[in-house]
């Protein structure tokens, strides 16, 4: 998944006004972001990508780029 389909799905799918300047922003600065939406992204993230990542890089991910790295394997 691409940056830019990840900021997609982000936006589409519960509505983050996000744009590829937030994916480096802490995400307690990311403009609507709580831990159910981390809840939501990881099951979606490994539905999408056919792979899960271990809980305790996901919680310690300090933004949305680490989480989507997590996914695409960087």
């Amino acid at each position: 998944m691409t940056v830019d389909e990840f900021l997609a799905l982000l936006h589409d799918h519960i509505a983050l006004p996000v744009t590829v300047r937030d994916m480096d922003r802490p995400l307690d600065d990311v403009p609507g972001w709580d831990s159910l939406n981390l809840i939501w992204l990881a099951a979606e993230m490994a539905r999408r990508c056919d792979r899960g990542v271990d809980l305790p890089d996901l919680l310690e991910a300090p933004s949305l780029r680490a989480i989507h790295q997590l996914y695409a394997g960087g």
